[in-house]
């Protein structure tokens, strides 16, 4: 029987005028034990009427709701209630960690593509909640998170994916906060303005590539922007100013080369004082031979 129950205050009600009507009746019995009888019954029936007082009192202010409340039992347990399962949860399995995610919803969202959905490998062995990776694009590495990926096309707004955290926490175990937001630089403003249309879901947020020209961070989140390094052209050189200061040695080459020309050069002189001797020699001969 509760303590503030109905059932309870009717059988204080029914002692009370119980009390009363005892007490009357035997009011002129018991001889010169009367008085203590009269005593005894007008007491019985003033404790018995503040009971019920005090019991239909305590039902309107609650101020002991239960039996173990009145014996000073108060002392609580904290315990933590599992997440309920997602709609999704029997779906994934080992092996088969990413699936296509096309709720009804998705269809208003404008994504150039289905989106996509993956768990970590903890997610099959736990029943605890998840944070979230949104990647506006791209496939993010895997990580102790669940991710969802969805490619944004021409008619994609912030207000269109304002829906999307809550309908994935009825297809997951995800947490309500704390997630994280990646997009590309052609998502980066799409990216500030879901953070803006739901203050508190976002904790982070990362551009891949260089932000346009204006962007503006949200307030309360971590940003970080990765701008990826161009690497080198092949076979081009590595610092220009090096580059730059070979040239002289190359060029200080030539003189040595073209420094080499005359000794070719005064080689020739020999080779042409022997043609008159060959020369001077054949003309006397043709002479007397005559």
């Amino acid at each position: 029987m509760a303590l503030t129950g109905i059932p309870l205050i009717l059988l204080a009600v029914l002692a009370t005028a119980a009390a009363g009507t005892a007490t009357a009746r035997l009011w002129s019995r018991y001889g010169r034990w009367r008085l203590v009888s009269r005593t005894l019954g007008v007491l019985l029936c003033e404790v018995l009427a503040v009971l019920t007082v005090g019991l239909v009192a305590n039902r309107h202010e609650q101020f002991y709701p239960s039996w173990q409340a009145l014996a000073g039992r108060t002392g609580t347990t904290g315990t933590t209630a599992a997440p309920p399962a997602g709609r999704l949860d029997d779906s994934f399995g080992p092996g088969r960690l990413r699936l296509p995610w096309r709720p009804p919803s998705s269809v208003a969202w404008g994504l150039a593509s289905p989106a996509q959905v993956a768990v970590p490998q903890t997610y099959l062995t736990t029943r605890g909640a998840f944070p979230a990776l949104l990647a506006l694009g791209g496939q993010p590495t895997a990580a102790d998170l669940v991710r969802v990926v969805a490619n944004p096309g021409r008619q994609t707004t912030a207000a269109a994916l304002a829906g999307l955290p809550g309908r994935l926490a009825q297809d997951l175990r995800v947490t309500r906060h704390g997630w994280v937001l990646v997009a590309g630089a052609p998502a980066a403003v799409l990216a500030t303005e879901l953070i803006r249309a739901d203050p508190g879901q976002f904790a982070a947020l990362a551009i891949v590539g260089t932000p346009p020209r204006g962007f503006t961070p949200p307030p309360g989140v971590a940003v970080a922007v990765a701008v990826a390094a161009s690497p080198p052209t092949r076979g081009g050189p590595k610092n220009p100013a090096r580059h730059g200061a070979a040239s002289p040695r190359q060029g200080a080459a030539s003189p040595r080369q073209g420094a080499g020309s005359p000794r070719q050069g005064a080689a020739s002189p020999r080779h042409g004082a022997e043609s008159p001797r060959h020369g001077a020699a054949s003309t006397p001969r043709r002479g007397d031979a005559r």
